[in-house]
């Protein structure tokens, strides 16, 4: 997990973390942790959120993320410090985190299918019902086109990529030159 803020001041990274747990007197390191570590351009920590993933920055820099031990989708204020639930999240396992480029939708996975959801937790919709599995949405920087991956039929362990058009929600699986799908290998990115 990686991701640099919109004005290029912090960078949201996964870390493993132990945290000591104190009672009877008694000290004990927990057994090692993911979590996220926000960072400032001088290299210090500038605060933590332990157990949580798929850091996603907001347009107007407010960090939004999941957290596999919790339930939903959880976002910072500015400060970066306070952290707020986004309601009306269904409960489930979340596979992936995208915001919109106007900064009010947010495009997640969640029980390997992609959803959608507006920032204040009106509106959600589910975006996919091919009974596949569906993880990682993206936004294209112009907000008209979301990008996942979705599973092979008879290979669930294998990827393909899809866009999908929101304006009439057309999906469209994405080939190579010779019209044959390719497996994504880490994060996806618009260019």
């Amino acid at each position: 997990d990686l991701s640099f803020s919109p004005n290029g001041r912090y960078i949201a990274v996964g870390v493993m973390r132990r945290i000591t747990q104190q009672g009877g007197g008694i000290s004990v390191p927990s057994l090692p942790m993911r979590s996220l570590a926000v960072i400032d351009r001088n290299g210090r920590e500038q605060t933590a959120f332990i157990s949580a993933v798929y850091p996603t920055w907001t347009a107007d820099g407010r960090l939004l993320m999941a957290d596999p031990d919790k339930p939903g989708l959880f976002i910072t204020d500015g400060s970066l410090k306070n952290l707020r639930a986004i309601p009306n999240v269904p409960n489930g396992r979340i596979d992936g985190i995208s915001v919109s480029p106007d900064n009010k939708q947010i495009a997640f996975a969640l029980n390997d299918r992609i959803w959608l959801i507006n920032m204040d937790g009106t509106h959600l919709r589910q975006l996919t019902e091919s009974g596949l599995n569906e993880v990682t949405p993206v936004w294209s920087p112009d907000g008209k086109y979301l990008a996942f991956q979705q599973s092979i039929k008879e290979k669930k362990e294998f990827f393909n990529v899809i866009v999908v058009r929101m304006s009439d929600r057309k999906f469209q699986h994405i080939t190579d030159g010779q019209g044959v799908n390719r497996e994504p290998n880490g994060t996806m990115n618009w260019n």
